[in-house]
């Protein structure tokens, strides 16, 4: 009995220790899609309204006391903070969100979280590579051609895309690769079609629009349309229906 109860105690002290470190990096910004602070006068109104609720319709408990600073709330893609309140998406019945933001008529009372980094050092290139690459491999559409047919190492793969988007970016040499050839020998066993350069696309420009700003992010917008557009014409022979850039490049998928 001794043991049985040990053992629950250090799985619950591994859950708590893990739930910190996960909140620790929320703080910090990591993995952030959307944050903002609800005033104390907003928070005050919100708690009025729900203690009137005949039924609690929230899963979050209401704090009953005053916030004098506010109450933050923090997004990732997998999570979210409220106060110091954590709130695991698995546990909620739902995958990722793919953006987080303000829309009812309290929206002049909370302040927003505004994207400050561009694309522009090393350091938030491999962030963003990281962050694209974790959705393309959990997608329904794009995850099995990376994960099943091409059976990727992520932890070999990561660092040359990262090189990529570096030299592309910031002529930064490093990158080696033949990208063609080996999207001609993924495609020879599982054919590309249209739509997975659509949806390559459109969550490449969702993750920089949700992580950064500035001329870099947008350049990187642009080379991301050239990528898919040149990859999409070169291996199943039609065209993107979108904007064209102005470099021509070709790149990793």
């Amino acid at each position: 009995m001794g043991t049985v109860v040990l053992v629950i105690a250090l799985l619950v002290t591994a859950n708590y220790l893990y739930a910190q470190s996960l909140i620790g990096r929320m703080k910090r910004g990591e993995d952030v899609i959307g944050r903002w602070t609800v005033e104390p006068a907003t928070f005050a109104k919100f708690r009025d309204i729900e203690r009137a609720r005949k039924t609690r319709k929230n899963n979050w408990r209401v704090p009953a006391r005053d916030m004098p600073d506010g109450l933050e709330v923090i997004f990732t893609r997998r999570s979210v903070l409220v106060g110091n309140t954590w709130f695991r998406l698995a546990a909620k019945g739902m995958t990722r969100f793919s953006n987080a933001r303000i829309e009812n008529d309290m929206s002049d009372a909370i302040v927003t979280h505004v994207i400050t980094h561009d694309l522009d050092d090393p350091e938030q290139i491999a962030e963003m590579v990281r962050r694209f690459y974790a959705d393309v491999a959990q997608d329904s559409l794009l995850g099995p051609m990376f994960n099943d047919v091409a059976r990727v190492d992520w932890s070999a793969h990561l660092p040359k895309l990262t090189a990529f988007w570096c030299r592309a970016l910031l002529s930064v040499p490093g990158y080696e690769g033949n990208p063609y050839r080996s999207h001609q020998l993924i495609n020879a066993q599982s054919p590309f079609t249209v739509a997975h350069f659509e949806r390559w696309l459109e969550l490449f420009t969702e993750t920089v629009d949700l992580g950064w700003a500035g001329p870099k992010a947008e350049q990187a917008k642009a080379l991301g349309r050239k990528v898919a557009q040149v990859h999409c014409h070169q291996i199943v022979g039609d065209e993107l229906d979108t904007a064209v850039a102005t470099s021509m490049i070709t790149g990793p998928a």
